[in-house]
């Protein structure tokens, strides 16, 4: 009977350590689960926090990148379009004259190029901050796809405007250099509508970079002044001296169409 008695304790014991073990067992492995998943959620909050504070960074860029373009369009790009396109017109009766005719199209085009203000002035190239990283963008351009369109386009254009500008700059000294020495006809015509175009072209990719920031601007906003942005978000506005010289907000309908409008409160 004893014997019965002790092999009972004895698989009690077994059966109690068994128990134990897989109570144990099942508890630690729901500690780890819920571990994971409290690490994955911080992670995830960490991410979308470093995604929110990356799009906040290319806000400030695109504003920055507004206001230098703006101060070369208030600096040289008012007068240099209207002294382009006017210059255009000339170098154009020039090659459509005949003979007779390119003598006193010559004239015009010189006694207009002496009375005019921006149109041999030379422009520093200006410095572009170059907003955050597309990787960096990642998590929330899911939320608003057009963003990295609109970023893409205003540093391609911003860089374009730059090199356009130090062509300009080279092209006016080498104009100089050779007036100095004595210009052929040949030579003042050929100056006269590689400057006119690098004008117009310059006039028009400020203007278009322009819009391209402004749309950068205008989705990030939207997104970043919602509800449920977790963090600190201040808006910046463009300065006052700035504003006359932006470009309509529709200059371009189809690009402006792709601008994510968040509503929270739906």
């Amino acid at each position: 009977m004893e014997a019965v008695l002790t092999a009972d304790v004895f698989w009690l014991g077994v059966l109690q350590t068994t128990i134990g073990a897989t109570l144990a067992f099942a508890l630690g492995l729901l500690a780890f689960q819920f571990q994971l998943g409290t690490q994955r959620a911080e992670s995830q909050k960490v991410a979308k926090a470093a995604a929110n504070d990356a799009l906040f960074r290319a806000l400030q860029a695109a504003i920055l990148n507004i206001e230098t373009l703006a101060s070369i369009k208030m600096q040289i790009v008012a007068d240099l379009r209207e002294e382009s396109q006017r210059m255009e017109t000339l170098v154009n009766d020039y090659y459509n004259a005949d003979t007779r005719g390119r003598e006193a199209a010559l004239r015009s085009m010189k006694e207009a190029s002496e009375s005019f203000h921006s149109f041999y002035k030379t422009t520093p190239p200006p410095s572009m901050l170059e907003p955050p990283d597309f990787n960096e963008l990642s998590l929330v351009v899911r939320q608003m796809p057009a963003l990295t369109n609109f970023l893409h386009r205003g540093t391609s254009t911003f860089h374009d405007v730059i090199a356009r500008l130090a062509e300009r700059n080279e092209m006016i000294a080498k104009h100089a250099t050779e007036n100095d020495a004595g210009m052929t006809e040949h030579r003042f015509v050929y100056y006269m509508s590689m400057l006119t175009g690098l004008g117009n072209s310059i006039c028009e990719h400020v203007d278009d970079d322009l819009a391209f920031f402004m749309l950068v601007r205008r989705q990030a906003e939207n997104y970043l002044a919602n509800p449920e942005y977790e963090g600190m978000y201040a808006s910046y506005e463009i300065a006052a001296r700035a504003q006359p010289f932006l470009p309509d907000e529709n200059r371009f309908p189809e690009l402006n169409a792709q601008v994510k409008v968040f509503s929270f409160n739906s």
